[in-house]
């Protein structure tokens, strides 16, 4: 009897922590999913945001088509217009969270600028 009851003390201990781990993981989803839910796969776009912070991107991109480009916070505006600046692109006008660029051969691009504490978005 008391071989028993030390084997289900080992089996706890893995229960426990597969149980604390899908809870993390099943929290963590539903909170991406309320923040990204207009794209395509937001779950994916909150563990982009979790890799841009741990390897320090300034931005990254995630999702193609639409295009959308997840960004750092801080100075956001500024890495926008540096990022279409390498593209070949200039700041035409703001229009609230409207920005639009325009290149040499009068080629138009527009994205919807969102900005909060911890992240950008490019849209």
């Amino acid at each position: 009897m008391f071989l028993k009851k030390e084997k289900m003390k080992n089996f706890k201990l893995p229960f426990t922590i597969i149980i604390c781990l899908s809870l993390i993981i099943i929290g963590l989803c539903l909170i991406f999913f309320h923040e990204f839910n207009r794209l395509n796969n937001p779950i994916m776009a909150g563990f982009n945001l979790i890799k841009m912070n741990i390897l320090n991107l300034d931005y990254i991109l995630i999702q193609e088509n639409p295009k959308v480009i997840l960004a750092k916070s801080n100075n956001a505006f500024e890495r926008l217009e540096k990022y279409m600046n390498n593209n070949g692109f200039k700041l035409i006008e703001r229009l609230g969270s409207w920005v639009i660029f325009e290149n040499d051969s009068f080629e138009k691009q527009s994205f919807s600028f969102r900005e909060n504490r911890y992240y950008s978005i490019w849209e």
